[in-house]
């Protein structure tokens, strides 16, 4: 998406600048947040598990209730990583849409940078928007495939909203929209 929007002259610089990042890659499940002070790695691994035999080839996917929608977004923002894993398995084993799950996903990124104080440093912001970038790319995706690996993309994505609540403290009010607007 953002090479359309780039001048052709230009395009080879977006794409060499990601070299670096490709050459030293770093696994989210190697970073001491990912395992202290709860244990992510095991219960994605162990919910991945279950995931191949419930993904994958042609279905007829269940559309989410309003009220699943939002119990799930504020899971999503909650402080219960655990159970928020256990919820999107759930829902993929009840046959849910892995589109409209990762969308929901997305709507928690966006929902953490609403209430992302502007006092937090540079870094801090960054991070929350990296996760947001993340989880609108797997919706992205999921759009084009339904290849069953990308589902892991949507529960990385889910415990990287989890973790960005460490910088999100104190909150943000929501902003209220403009009057006449």
């Amino acid at each position: 998406e953002s090479l359309s929007l780039v001048n052709p002259e230009t395009r080879m610089q977006v794409l060499a600048s990601l070299v670096p990042l490709m050459g030293s890659p770093t696994r989210s499940e190697e970073l001491h947040q990912w395992q202290a002070p709860v244990n992510l790695v095991e219960p994605l691994r162990e919910a991945f598990s279950q995931l191949s035999v419930h993904t994958g080839g042609e279905k007829t996917y269940q559309p989410f209730r309003m009220e699943e929608e939002e119990i799930l977004v504020a899971a999503l923002l909650g402080d219960q990583p655990l159970h928020t894993i256990n919820m999107m398995l759930q829902f993929i084993k009840e046959g849910k849409d892995p589109l409209h799950l990762a969308q929901l996903v997305e709507l928690a990124a966006a929902e953490r940078i609403v209430r992302f104080h502007t006092q937090n440093d540079f870094g801090d912001w960054i991070a929350v928007l990296h996760t947001f970038t993340h989880a609108h790319a797997v919706y992205e995706m999921i759009s084009r495939s339904r290849q069953p690996l990308l589902l892991r993309a949507v529960f990385y994505g889910a415990i990287s909203v989890y973790l960005d609540r460490f910088l999100n403290v104190p909150a943000a009010a929501r902003p209220k929209p403009a009057p006449g607007g």
